[in-house]
């Protein structure tokens, strides 16, 4: 028995083959996501909605090749972008992805299209996001003349795949959208009126987590998962709740039994009625990578080619730093926060004896850590069990010592030093999943679960390795 799980990223789209029995990975493609699409504004980001169609299908035939017993195919990948279709299912125009800037141009009262929109339905809101896109679209008369609704990307490959002629999205995926009530499990229909839009092309969401139709010869294909609940489900075990993932950005995703707000963490739909509390930076490993061109930067003006891997020795000066107890204070928020984008890095607690390069290494992987330890915090400190006791007092340490903290994303799995000060700020140890294709390994989980294979997320997640 076997499963499918695609992952359409942004700049690659993976795929995977997995045993839907033991969670072995047996098979993974990973292609470049080479489908950019000029537009007719500078601040326009699409992608050629056929092309990435074409890849996603020959991906899954490559992976298919050979599988006699494949029973279902899930697909994740990016979120907040969208693709019109029209009654046939068919797309009528590129992906507008999450990167599309339209929601950030002047609107009117000197505010941008996405202000207005916020303003307006109350709903916190930014460009990227399809509401906010459609929005646009539709003030500006630009919504394609067959479209009758729109939906995500790999909302519009699972509705392929299952051979649908319209979208059904599972919670997750819709409140990437915006303008979704998670009270309701459903999009504001009163909010998308107020504000001018027509509720019809706002898709069709399908409570609770299933499978929406049939590929060949009775290969369930389930609802897409959004990239970041797939990862959250490919990656982190049982005995972890928590999950930090490093790429050029950075997240610390909770997962939570209740639905709850917070002031800088988001709430998404996730599965079984639970909610992923996402809590997200701006830099992360951009923050690294940028320590890392002032070093390349020095050599340059000293006409030196460097002799070994600067990252090699970065993390073994940052580690001689942390053992002879050099300390410099990072800020590592050099682009700032989803909250305050005016927002900067900072270098503090400079001595004489301090200022040195290995110092400044520690400082800036201690700031990276940092920022989502303090995200998470927030979570910690305001999540009430029922017995009225926040999580923070309920946790006692030893119990902590138990726990486990995953890590993901490729600034993680390439540092060490990176890891061990994860663990000693979370006080958990930390994991790091087998596979590295958490999201696509996520997705052939969920399709699992939503076609009756396996009936709880423990099961599921007794099969991470």
């Amino acid at each position: 028995m076997k499963s499918i799980g695609l992952d359409i990223g942004t700049t690659t789209i993976c795929g995977i083959l997995m045993d839907a029995k033991t969670g072995e990975l047996l098979h993974k493609i990973t292609r470049s996501n080479d489908t950019s699409l000029n537009g007719k504004e500078g601040f326009e980001k699409l992608q050629d909605t056929d092309k990435i169609e074409e890849k996603c299908f020959q991906m899954v035939e490559e992976l298919c090749a050979g599988a006699e017993d494949l029973v279902s195919i899930g697909v994740t990948g990016q979120m907040h972008g969208i693709v019109y279709v029209d009654l046939r299912g068919k797309a009528v125009s590129p992906l507008m992805t999450w990167q599309d800037g339209r929601g950030d141009q002047p609107c009117r009262q000197g505010k941008s299209y996405a202000g207005i929109l916020s303003e307006q339905t109350g709903y916190p809101l930014a460009t990227g996001f399809g509401a906010v896109t459609h929005y646009y679209n539709t003030i500006n008369h630009l919504v394609p003349e067959a479209a009758v609704t729109f939906c995500t990307i790999p909302d519009y490959i699972a509705m392929g795949l299952a051979g649908l002629k319209k979208p059904i999205l599972h919670a997750g995926m819709a409140s990437s959208l915006g303008l979704y009530s998670m009270e309701r499990g459903a999009f504001d229909w009163e909010a998308i009126e107020k504000a001018g839009m027509d509720v019809s092309f706002f898709p069709e969401v399908q409570k609770g987590e299933a499978s929406i139709g049939v590929w060949r010869k009775g290969v369930r294909v389930s609802q897409a998962f959004g990239d970041n609940q797939a990862s959250f489900l490919g990656s982190a075990g049982s005995d972890s709740n928590i999950l930090v993932n490093v790429g050029t950005g950075s997240q610390v995703s909770v997962l939570g039994e209740e639905l709850m707000a917070f002031e800088n963490l988001e709430c998404r739909p996730f599965m079984e009625g639970r909610y992923l509390y996402v809590g997200s930076s701006l830099c992360g490993g951009y923050s690294y990578a940028l320590l890392k061109s002032l070093f390349e930067e020095v050599l340059a003006i000293c006409e030196k080619e460097p002799e070994v891997d600067i990252y090699e020795w970065m993390n073994g000066e940052g580690r001689k730093s942390r053992e002879q107890g050099m300390e410099l204070l990072v800020d590592t928020r050099f682009r700032g926060s989803r909250r305050n984008p005016k927002l900067r890095g900072r270098i503090e607690n400079i001595t004489p004896d301090n200022f040195k390069a290995g110092a400044l290494v520690s400082g800036v992987l201690y700031g990276i850590c940092q920022e989502l330890l303090e995200l998470y915090q927030e979570y910690e400190v305001q999540a009430v069990k029922k017995d009225g006791k926040s999580l923070k007092d309920a946790v006692k340490t030893e119990e902590k010592q138990r726990l486990c903290i995953t890590g993901s994303g490729n600034g993680i799995r390439r540092n060490p030093l990176l890891q061990e000060i994860f663990s000693e700020k979370f006080g958990r140890k930390m994991k790091i999943p087998l596979y590295a294709e958490e999201a696509s390994y996520g997705s052939a989980l969920f399709s699992l679960y939503a076609a009756g294979y396996y009936k709880s997320l423990e099961e599921l997640r007794q099969m991470l390795r």
